[in-house]
């Protein structure tokens, strides 16, 4: 007796590890691969992260990266300079439109939260 393939076609799915068993969701190796990529990354790691891109950055070129925490809006800052010169080439974003944020929060908290 002659018994076909009956099913679905595993074309374009990943082969599975000897003894895993697909059911057509996500394998376990791949969920936990997900759940890495969606992860928060862990403050040391991103001092490390920073301080390789410092690092590779002034390698390629002669430019100094300094990341930092605008004190009246909480917002990380990335500033940019020569470090030959010294100059400010880019700030990310602006310090003056966190400035100006910062000002228009404080203004939409003494308009709305007054008692009339």
């Amino acid at each position: 007796m002659l018994i076909e393939s009956i099913g679905a076609t595993t074309k374009g799915m990943p082969p599975l590890a000897p003894g895993e068993v697909s059911t057509g969701r996500r394998t376990t190796q791949e969920t936990a691969a997900a759940e890495r990529a969606t992860a928060q990354p862990d403050p040391g790691q991103i001092t490390e992260i920073a301080a390789n891109l410092q690092k590779n950055l002034n390698m390629i070129h002669n430019l100094d990266i300094h990341f930092s925490v605008h004190q009246a809006s909480g917002v990380v800052m990335v500033t940019v300079t020569d470090e030959s010169t010294g100059e400010v080439i880019r700030e990310i974003p602006p310090s003056e439109v966190l400035d100006l944020a910062a000002r228009l929060e404080e203004m939409v908290g003494l308009l709305f939260d007054q008692k009339g």
